[in-house]
C-alpha cells in the first residue's frame, strides 16, 4: 500500500527538476511566502533559506494539508562537504546544528540502498570544509518539525554535493543547481517510493491501534478534536511517553480540552529536555 510524501525544499532552483519529472502542479495559493505544488502521491513546498523557513514550511504543509502521523517527510537540498565530491547524493544519518550541538539520529534502513553521512546545519554558508560533514542550512529545522508530525523512519534528508574545498559555492548558478537535482533525480524517486510504501504500511497498522478510543469513550471531543488528539497520542507513542485515561495527570482532566493540555504539556517536556 501507497502513501503520501511530503518534499521540502529551500530553493526553486532545486525544486524545479522535482516539479517537471514528477509532475506536480501548483495548488490554490496558501501563502505566498511557501509555495505548493502536488500531484496524487506527493507534495512539494518551497522553504526558503535557513532552518527557521524549513520548520515553518512543515508547520505549515502539515496545517493547511491535515496530513495523519504516517506521513512520509523527505528534505532535498544542495549541501558543501568537507570530503566528497560534487555530485554525490547520500542521504543524512545524523543531523546535527551547530549553533546549538543539538543532533538527530535518522533511521535509514537498508532498502534505501544509499550512501550515507553527517549533515551539519549552519547559520552562515560554509567556506572552510574542515569537517567531514555535509553542511547545509535547513535540516535541522526540517526534521526537527518534522518529527513532531510523524515516525522518525519515514522522516529524511537527502544531499547532492554542490561545493566543497575545490569549487566554492560562490561560483553556482541556478541552473548548476537545477542540474545537481536533476543527477540524483532517480534516486530520489528510488527513496520516495520506498517512503510512500513505508507510509502505507503505517497507516494501515496505525488504523489497527485505535489509541484514542479510551479517551473518547471517557470525554467528549469534537471531529477537530478527535484528530488533534490521534496525532498527539501518537506522537507519544513514537516518543514512548506513557499516557492513558488512568494516567495521573489524566484521569482528573473535566473535559476533553483539559486532557489535550496536559498530553500537549507532556510533549512539550520532552521537546524541550
Amino acid at each position: 500500500m501507497s502513501s503520501q510524501v511530503n518534499l521540502v525544499v529551500a530553493l526553486k532552483s532545486e525544486a524545479y527538476p522535482l516539479i517537471h519529472h514528477f509532475r506536480l502542479k501548483r495548488q490554490a495559493s496558501h501563502s505566498t511566502h511557501f509555495p505548493i505544488y502536488r500531484n496524487n502521491l506527493l507534495a512539494l513546498i518551497i522553504s526558503g533559506i535557513g532552518k527557521e523557513n524549513s520548520e515553518k514550511s512543515v508547520e505549515f504543509l502539515a496545517d493547511v494539508q491535515q496530513f495523519d502521523n504516517a506521513t512520509a517527510w523527505l528534505n532535498i537540498g544542495i549541501s558543501g562537504h568537507g570530503s566528497r565530491n560534487v555530485g554525490e547524493g547520500y542521504l543524512a544519518n545524523v543531523i546535527e546544528d551547530r549553533s546549538t550541538g543539538k543532533t538527530h539520529y535518522p533511521s535509514v534502513i537498508r532498502e534505501f540502498n544509499c550512501t550515507t553521512g553527517k549533515v551539519t546545519t549552519v547559520d552562515q554558508v560554509e567556506s572552510e570544509y574542515l569537517e567531514d560533514t555535509g553542511y547545509d542550512m535547513e535540516a535541522f529545522g526540517f526534521y526537527s518539525a518534522a518529527v513532531k508530525q510523524s515516525t522518525m523512519e519515514i522522516i529524511h534528508c537527502y544531499k547532492v554535493v554542490s561545493d566543497n574545498k575545490y569549487k566554492s559555492t560562490l561560483s553556482l548558478t541556478r541552473q548548476d543547481v537545477s542540474n545537481l537535482i536533476n543527477t540524483q533525480i532517480h534516486a530520489i524517486e528510488h527513496i520516495c517510493r520506498i517512503l510512500q510504501n513505508l507510509s502505507g504500511s503505517l497507516s494501515v497498522r496505525e488504523s489497527k491501534c485505535n489509541l484514542s478510543a479510551p479517551f473518547l469513550e471517557r470525554w467528549q471531543f469534537s471531529v477537530t478534536q478527535r484528530h488533534l488528539l490521534n496525532r498527539l497520542l501518537r506522537k507519544c507513542k513514537v516518543l514512548d511517553i506513557d499516557v492513558t485515561v488512568e494516567s495521573n495527570s489524566v484521569r482528573h482532566c473535566m473535559d476533553s480540552k483539559a486532557v489535550m493540555q496536559v498530553i500537549g504539556n507532556k510533549l512539550d517536556t520532552c521537546w524541550n529536555s
